[in-house]
Order: C-alpha cells, then sequence, then structure tokens
C-alpha cells in the first residue's frame, strides 16, 4: 500500500516541485498535497489541526517546523490521537528528500510509521 503524504506550509513551491521531479526521474509518483493548496487545507492552519487532518486522511506529515509540530505531536498521541507518520527535513537536499519519501512510500509497510517521527537526514557529499 502506497503511502500518501502531507507538506507543511513551509514547504510550497519550487522546492516541493524539485522533491517530485527527483522522484519522477526515479520512476516515481508521490501520493502528496500541500497545506495551502486546498480550501480545507488554508495556509495558517495550526499544528493541531493538521495533526487531526492528517490522521483522519491518512497521511504522512512532512515538515520543517520541529520548534512547535514535535509538541502538539505529543500532546496529539497522550490526548489517543494517532498520526501515520511524521518526518522532520534536516539539511537534505531535494533528492535526498526524494529518496526517502519513495523508500517509505514504495518499500516500507505503512503501519511502520504510525505514530512515528523520524527525520529526513543530511548526508554529506563525501559519502
Amino acid at each position: 500500500m502506497e503511502v500518501g503524504y502531507i507538506f507543511d506550509e513551509h514547504l510550497r513551491g519550487t522546492p516541493v516541485e524539485i522533491i517530485v521531479r527527483h522522484a519522477m526521474g526515479m520512476g516515481f509518483e508521490l501520493d502528496l498535497l500541500q497545506v495551502g493548496e486546498f480550501p480545507e487545507l488554508p495556509t495558517g492552519m495550526h499544528d493541531r489541526d493538521i495533526l487531526r487532518w492528517a490522521e483522519v486522511h491518512d497521511r504522512v506529515i512532512v515538515s520543517l517546523d520541529r520548534s512547535t509540530m514535535i509538541t502538539h505531536f505529543n500532546e496529539h498521541i497522550r490526548a489517543g490521537g494517532h498520526c501515520p507518520g511524521l518526518f522532520f527535513l534536516r539539511n537534505a537536499s531535494p533528492a535526498q528528500i526524494a529518496e526517502h519519501l519513495v523508500l517509505v512510500a514504495y518499500a516500507s509497510d505503512p503501519a511502520e510509521w504510525h505514530d512515528w517521527v523520524d527525520f529526513i537526514p543530511w548526508r554529506s557529499a563525501a559519502h
């Protein structure tokens, strides 16, 4: 089963287009939505609302916002909520992000990411 993603509003426009192009270059499409793309996902949407929306629509959240999203994620889980997964970007290139998202979407079981926080890590060019 393929994993779907919701990118928070800090990940919009050209960076997302580049990630999608990298995935397509690897021969894969990503099921990806963005906050601010639809009326039900407006910009300025609170983290708590994004978490509830992701739970209802079974989408892994991809975010840059480690400062507040992790706090709201923990509150959401403690209150009995669930999350299909939460990925934070940490200095990763668009190609690295695309590779990670493709691997999760096509080569893992979505249950592996349920209520889980992961970081899409930075890898130096020397590796």
